[in-house]
């Protein structure tokens, strides 16, 4: 039986890595703005004030990392059976005619997180993305279409759990 819960401890767990590199990143920038040789000598000089900008960015994809993390820690997670429809907390397996295979889970948020699970490369997608509203609602063995640079694409999903 597959284990969601290890697979969420592994999200929040790449989630956590993100945070601290955002986190170290805005410090730096904070400390770049507010050093002495940031002041601007003439008014062509932006160094400080671009140091300003990407600590406020980061300041802001920290909080967002700290949000993702707690979405994820209070994520009630449930079993899907064959005829449950897709909805968040679903782990999905979906293939195409070429015989391309992708492993999904259906997040909260997060989505476009990469991570390797089971020796499978996992994505997350959420309810916002073009894949996540093809597939929402779908149960085991439906098609998902979804148009990507004015083509179709066709995948069958063959897992939900």
């Amino acid at each position: 039986m597959f284990n969601k819960r290890t697979l969420v401890t592994q999200i929040i767990s790449s989630l956590t890595e993100l945070l601290a590199i955002a986190k170290e990143g805005a410090e730096n920038a904070h400390a770049g703005a507010i050093n002495e040789q940031s002041v601007a000598e003439t008014q062509y000089d932006t160094l400080g004030l671009e140091s300003a900008y990407l600590a406020e960015g980061l300041g802001r994809r920290v909080v967002m990392y700290q949000q993702e993390i707690q979405a994820y820690q209070q994520l009630v997670l449930r079993e899907f059976d064959h005829d449950t429809p897709i909805r968040i907390g679903a782990y999905i397996v979906i293939s195409n005619d070429e015989g391309n295979e992708r492993h999904l889970f259906f997040g909260p948020c997060s989505g476009g997180l990469t991570i390797v699970h089971n020796h499978n490369k996992l994505s997350v997608i959420t309810a916002e993305s073009p894949l996540g509203r093809a597939l929402l609602d779908k149960q085991s063995d439906d098609e998902a279409t979804l148009t990507v640079a004015g083509q179709p694409q066709r995948w069958y999903i063959d897992t939900v759990c």
